[in-house]
């Protein structure tokens, strides 16, 4: 995909799935369209601009991973989540140990294992829903500091969050 971005400035645009609060329909809330729209500013940035129900929104960062973590970070505030790629739990933007296209991410999809060999378009569509889990960008980070390796003693894991989400709640009248 990396290809697709070499030229500056050439602005490339993609429709994606958001899944929010529907207009106009208090309550509802269902997948609906956006708009991605990116350019390189240099070889060091790009511009991600999203546009959608929600209203407009735009960020430079290093690459369209990065971009659309803090674009995800801001929808989440909106009570919206992306349905990407790069919004999946396992994946991360390019890094030293395991390059990508900037417009592409690697997902390593066992805490225990490695990354998988080949990059995945970072806004395409996820093969399968459980591999978003629950969209958050929270859920992403933990999952990635988990797998890196890079948690501090009594930190949450991903592995906590997930533990905690399987185990049944005790009920709202016991003492």
């Amino acid at each position: 995909m990396d290809n697709e971005l070499s030229e500056t400035g050439r602005p490339y645009a993609r429709r994606v799935h958001v899944f929010g609060p529907v207009p106009q329909e208090p309550g509802r809330v269902d997948f609906q369209e956006a708009l991605v729209t990116w350019s390189r500013i240099d070889q060091e940035q790009v511009r991600v601009e999203l546009t959608g129900p929600f209203g407009e929104l735009d960020v430079v960062e290093s690459n369209l991973f990065m971009a659309l973590l803090q674009l995800r970070t801001q929808l989440q505030g909106k009570k919206w989540l992306m349905y990407v790629n790069a919004a999946r739990r396992d994946a991360w933007g390019p890094t030293d140990l395991n390059p990508c296209g900037v417009d592409e991410v690697r997902v390593s999809p066992d805490l225990n294992g490695p990354a998988a060999a080949e990059p995945l378009d970072a806004l395409g569509v996820p093969s399968s829903p459980d591999h978003i889990g629950g969209a958050s960008v929270t859920e992403q980070l933990l999952w990635h500091q988990e797998w890196v390796g890079v948690l501090s003693s009594g930190q949450m894991s991903w592995t906590d969050l997930d533990r905690s989400r399987k185990e049944p709640r005790a009920s709202r009248g016991s003492s």
